[in-house]
Formats: structure tokens, C-alpha cells, sequence
């Protein structure tokens, strides 16, 4: 019977033993298991960084007046008789792209029109006090592409607001003429369907004309 007992606990030692070992082997599982995890997140991280800097020629996406579009006629009237007539810096000049064959279909955001006209009146010095270089006193060119009325003043704090008028004049023209063509579209497909009907009439009444002839024979 001791014998018996002897080989109970014996076995249950031996449990007790296995039992701690699987424990330990859980917990080290645990903490590798822990392990990876911040190894594949890390990873994923570095992953979207190097993706988004791997490719330094990619083209941002743009927009608003951050997105180039054609210039609205009086503005690229303004910048054209600017670089004809030298009114614009020579290192603003070579350090812009745009310039580079600049005709009335080159792509320009709204940003660098602002930026060109700042450079305007820095190289012409237009400026209404020397110490006070917020305030612009505007030559004729200016004032004809912001149609400013004499009233009115030109500094920093407006100039967004003439710019934007510059741009909406082109937009209330440009819709101006799509409403006229839209127009003249109209009165074109009711001219034709009055020719049209006109000539069906005609053909009728001919048609009338020579069943008259024939019973009459």
C-alpha cells in the first residue's frame, strides 16, 4: 500500500514539474508572440514612409488656386506685356518654368499669378511710401487688370480680392458666351425644324398637286 502511495506522489511531482515547464513555455510564447507584433507594426510604418518618399518626381495632387489652369485673357495680357516689357525680375524670370514658350495655353495655378504680381511691383517699386511696403501705389497697367476705380486703394491685405476679380470677370464672360452660343444653338434648331416642316408642306401640296393632274387625265 506504501508502495502505491509512494508512486501517487511521485506521479504528482512529476505533474507539478511539467505544469511549471508549460507555464514558463506559455510566457515565453507570450512575449515572442509580443515581440513580433511590434516588429510588424514598425515595419508597416517604415513601409508607408518609404512609400510615400520613394518617389521624389511623384505629382501632388491640386486644388483650387493651387491648380494650374489657362489664364483668363486680361491676366495673361497683363503677364505678357510684363516680360515684353521687362517689368518682371530676370532671376524671377529664369527660376519659373511657366515662362519657358509662355503662351495663352500654359498652365498656370492662381498662386504663381499672385506671386508674379508681387514681383511686379517689387521690380517697378510700386510702392506708395518706401518704409511702408504693404501699401501700393499701382500704375496704369494694375489698375486696368483690377479695374480699379479711383476711389480705391491697392495694398496687401486686397490684393487676393482684385486678383479674384480679375478671375471672375474672365468667369462671368466665359459664361456669357456659353449662354449665347447655347442661344444661338437654339434658334438654329428651330430654324431648321421650320424648314423642315415647310418643306414636308411643300412636298404634300405637290404630291396633292399630281394626284389632281392624274385624275384629270
Amino acid at each position: 500500500m506504501a508502495d502505491k502511495i509512494d508512486k501517487m506522489e511521485e506521479i504528482i511531482k512529476k505533474m507539478e514539474i511539467n505544469h511549471k515547464s508549460d507555464v514558463s513555455d506559455l510566457k515565453t510564447l507570450q512575449n515572442l508572440i509580443k515581440e513580433v507584433k511590434k516588429s510588424t507594426d514598425f515595419k508597416k510604418k517604415n513601409n508607408k514612409k518609404s512609400e510615400s518618399e520613394s518617389d521624389p518626381n511623384e505629382v501632388k495632387k491640386t486644388y483650387g488656386i493651387t491648380e494650374p489652369k489657362l489664364l483668363p485673357p486680361n491676366v495673361y495680357k497683363f503677364i505678357e506685356e510684363a516680360l515684353a516689357n521687362k517689368k518682371l525680375s530676370e532671376d524671377f524670370i529664369t527660376s519659373n518654368e511657366i515662362f519657358v514658350n509662355f503662351t495663352n495655353t500654359t498652365l498656370v495655378a492662381r498662386t504663381k499669378v499672385n506671386s508674379i504680381i508681387h514681383n511686379y511691383i517689387k521690380t517697378n517699386k510700386l510702392y506708395a511710401d518706401k518704409d511702408k511696403r504693404s501699401i501700393y501705389s499701382p500704375d496704369d497697367k494694375l489698375k486696368e487688370l483690377f479695374e480699379m476705380k479711383e476711389e480705391e486703394d491697392l495694398n496687401l491685405k486686397n490684393i487676393q480680392t482684385f486678383l479674384k476679380r480679375a478671375y471672375d470677370k474672365f468667369k462671368l464672360d466665359d459664361n456669357k458666351d456659353k449662354s449665347s452660343d447655347e442661344k444661338s444653338s437654339d434658334e438654329d434648331k428651330k430654324v431648321k425644324k421650320v424648314k423642315k416642316v415647310k418643306k414636308v408642306k411643300k412636298e404634300k401640296e405637290e404630291e396633292e398637286d399630281k394626284e389632281e393632274d392624274d385624275d384629270s387625265e
